[in-house]
């Protein structure tokens, strides 16, 4: 049986954020996921393909520090 190809966009969190606030939050992921250029952060902001569980865990504590807590209103998950 193969193993199913989840897609995961932090996309909608993004937007529960501030406009003044989503400089820091932006920085702090990209730190996180270790982005070495904007192209590869909006990438996996977009498009993290079976995100591992540590690091889903990971982002959704960034995003709770900017109040965002239910992690429905953060990710949008495709097959």
């Amino acid at each position: 049986m193969a193993v199913a190809k989840l897609h995961y966009s932090f996309t909608p969190g993004t937007l529960k954020v501030s406009r003044e606030d989503y400089p820091k939050l932006k920085d702090q992921l990209y730190n996180f996921l270790g982005c070495s250029s904007d192209p590869e952060y909006y990438r996996k902001k977009k498009d993290y393909l079976n995100i591992p569980a540590h690091i889903k865990e990971g982002v959704e504590k960034i995003f709770a520090e900017f109040g965002v807590t239910d992690v429905s209103d953060i990710w949008e998950i495709k097959e």
